[in-house]
């Protein structure tokens, strides 16, 4: 009975420290850093969340003002990844930033930007390793061009299997590789066919 009793103890022990979930999503702040915001209205909208990958951060003192209205607004402590320079247009650029809980999830390292020979991208993606309990993963943040036209979406997005690849194969044994960002197309568009 109580080896019986023991292995039941064990077996919900290994089910509880195995089946601990994280929430990853990504988000366009919409000019962070430079247009007016309520950035605890903000802070609470992204709170649920382990990782948030943001895109159109225009600035460091927008992700920091943002990181310490989560830590104010939380009982956890929140810490922030900022790439290491704006991409985009000469009139218009932009950072990609990651938030994060740091007694969940451990920021490994930067990989960078996708190298765009070839110039396909107004904003080259950029990726970072992340582990979350077991799992690592490369979390990779894509914003894609707007434009006057569908097909010019569509044509990025059908360039996102090429970013996957490319990140995939810096680490081969790393299997997780994770896209997100505002790629302003549906997820069931067409421009997507490729990469699933």
């Amino acid at each position: 009975m109580i080896k019986i009793l023991i292995c039941l103890v064990s077996l919900f022990l290994y089910t509880i420290t195995f089946t601990q979930e994280a929430y990853i999503a990504s988000f366009n702040t919409l000019r962070l850093g430079k247009n007016r915001k309520d950035y605890i209205y903000l802070a609470k909208a992204i709170q649920p969340f382990d990782l948030i990958g943001l895109v159109e951060v225009m600035n460091k003192k927008g992700i920091e003002k943002l990181t310490q209205n989560l830590n104010n607004i939380s009982n956890d402590k929140w810490d922030y990844i900022l790439s290491p320079y704006p991409v985009g247009t000469d009139n218009y650029k932009e950072y990609y930033g990651y938030i994060f809980k740091k007694d969940k999830v451990k920021h490994i390292k930067n990989i960078g930007y996708y190298p765009d020979y070839g110039n396909k991208f107004i904003r080259e993606p950029f990726g970072a390793n992340f582990k979350i309990n077991n799992f690592d993963f490369t979390f990779v943040l894509a914003h894609s061009i707007y434009g006057k036209k569908i097909s010019q979406r569509q044509f990025e997005a059908n360039e996102m299997v090429n970013v996957y690849n490319y990140f995939q194969n810096k680490d081969p044994k790393e299997n997780d590789i994770l896209i997100g960002g505002d790629f302003n197309l549906p997820g069931n568009n067409t421009g997507f066919s490729k990469l699933l």
